[in-house]
């Protein structure tokens, strides 16, 4: 018979700085065939800029997923686009609070 581990707690909430250690380590896990990775940096300017669209969720105390996002004009997506023109160079100045569209992010590579 398999072996069932017993669940206590699920949480999903707002990511923090706090979290990025876990986070990194998470991308590495599950994409360990390929280099991905967000850096410190970028994850700090995600959380300053846009806190509320920045997800992750939580068993146990381990991060088991998350969702990054930002929020841009339609204009910006309509079309032809690029990642690199939504995102400015995963800089992510293109958010704007009252833009009309949510964009989620890619897994970056490095």
């Amino acid at each position: 018979m398999e072996s069932v581990h017993k669940i206590n707690k699920v949480e999903v909430r707002n990511l923090q700085i706090e979290d990025y250690v876990q986070l990194a380590q998470s991308f590495t896990r599950v994409y360990a065939d390929k280099d991905v990775f967000w850096t410190h940096q970028q994850i700090e300017t995600l959380i300053r800029i846009f806190p509320e669209g920045q997800v992750v969720t939580v068993v146990d105390g381990k991060i088991v997923g998350c969702a990054l996002s930002i929020i841009v004009d339609y204009e910006m997506v309509k079309g032809d686009h690029t990642y690199a023109k939504v995102t400015g160079n995963e800089t992510f100045d293109t958010h704007n609070s009252k833009g009309n569209i949510l964009y989620e992010l890619k897994i970056k590579n490095r």
